[in-house]
């Protein structure tokens, strides 16, 4: 075939110098990387929208809302473990395995339908652990001022330990990227936020619980939400 205008400059990124076909391995290998760090952010992101969709609704149709702190440390939490998510590394050896072509692989589907049902499992039952602590809803005035109350700590309990574990379960790690081990950023990272929210589901440490604009939560609710946070 016959060189045409322009093969020089698409070929030219992928251009090397050394006397072995080392690079094309390492060309692969990045690729691989890049392509299941896109597969598995889709994931997060399809489990992580249904998750809050859910969560606001359960919310609005208790007339309660979401404390601005909340939402705050959610975001800063999310955008973070996206950031370290992103940054993972190829492994140094070529797996003879290849990722999934295209995020509607059905593994990837049946993958994602299932974490949304455990997760919404989880909401579902914590929403029902406070119904006989909450006002006859005659009595909520949904364009009322941020005011928190049972199930509005237990359903941010809930919803932020889920969006960590979404994190967690869905990272890719071998034969692709480095194992989550050596992640250590993003292991610390999760980490951090399991003993945030553990800490405030216990009420350990009060103020977290102030900082996150949550209220007591009476024993018969409290330490079932920390297994359902556990399980």
């Amino acid at each position: 075939q016959v060189a045409q205008f322009g093969d020089a400059s698409i070929a030219s990124p992928f251009t090397s110098k050394l006397s072995t076909i080392a690079s094309t391995a390492d060309i692969v290998r990045q690729g691989r990387c890049a392509l299941v760090t896109t597969l598995q952010m889709y994931k997060i992101l399809a489990i992580n929208c249904l998750l809050m969709s859910y969560m606001l609704s359960v919310l609005y149709l208790h007339g309660v809302k979401s404390g601005e702190t909340q939402q705050v440390v959610i975001a800063l939490g999310v955008a973070g473990m996206f950031l370290l998510l992103s940054r993972a590394k190829p492994l140094k050896e070529l797996s003879r395995q290849r990722p999934p072509a295209s995020i509607f692989a059905p593994r990837l589907l049946v993958s994602v339908v299932v974490q949304c049902a455990v997760h919404l499992a989880a909401v579902a039952a914590g929403v029902a652990l406070c119904a006989p602590h909450m006002p006859p809803l005659s009595e909520i005035d949904p364009d009322a001022d941020f005011e928190p109350n049972v199930i509005n700590s237990v359903v941010y309990l809930v919803t932020s330990v889920a969006n960590a574990s979404v994190f967690g379960v869905n990272y890719w790690g071998a034969p692709f990227m480095e194992p989550m081990r050596d992640n250590k950023w993003l292991l610390r990272v999760l980490l951090a936020n399991y003993a945030l929210f553990f800490l405030a589901a216990t009420e350990a440490l009060w103020p977290v619980n102030d900082m996150l604009e949550l209220v007591p939560m009476p024993d018969d609710v409290r330490w079932p939400i920390v297994a359902i946070m556990a399980a």
